[in-house]
């Protein structure tokens, strides 16, 4: 088997985090599992990264030159379907967290320091919604090629 080819298969997730020991407990965590992990020091370097290769982010809500809120915005910007998942430690009220899910939607809020598995279920759930998004975006453009086909086949015959 080829290994560039397996690097491939492996799905990508943006992991975002100003402290260090976090960004790097959460890449080991993620890649154990068989994920690529992008890490991020900053927002404005993740903003820099996001394309269409990556299948989710993690995402520290807590940061000193752009935060996690901010950075939120600027990646959906470029990429409205990639789920984002907030990971952090302040420790919110149930009404901020509500506020934040209903402004934002992100995909999950992660304590950080939490259970690693509840990371792990969350980044699969997140990959796999990703996916499903993908299959279902290249469905629509088929059906709509095909669409187009039939109608100018029509046109012509008219």
């Amino acid at each position: 088997m080829d290994v560039n080819s397996y690097e491939k298969d492996k799905p990508k997730v943006l992991v975002v985090d100003d402290e260090e020991s976090v960004l790097a407990m959460t890449g080991l965590i993620l890649e154990e599992e068989g994920y690529q992990v992008e890490p991020c020091s900053t927002g404005k370097e993740a903003i820099d990264k996001i394309n269409k290769s990556i299948y989710a982010v993690v995402l520290d809500i807590n940061m000193p030159d752009l935060t996690g809120l901010q950075a939120f915005k600027k990646i959906k910007a470029k990429n409205p379907y990639v789920p984002i998942i907030f990971h952090t430690g302040t420790v919110a009220r149930q009404e901020e967290r509500r506020d934040l899910r209903r402004q934002f939607r992100p995909h999950a809020y992660v304590q950080k320091g939490g259970d690693p598995e509840q990371l792990l279920d969350t980044v699969v759930s997140a990959v796999e919604s990703y996916r499903n998004i993908l299959r279902n975006v290249k469905l629509s453009e088929e059906l709509y090629r095909k669409l187009k086909q039939t109608t100018d086949k029509i046109k012509t015959n008219i």
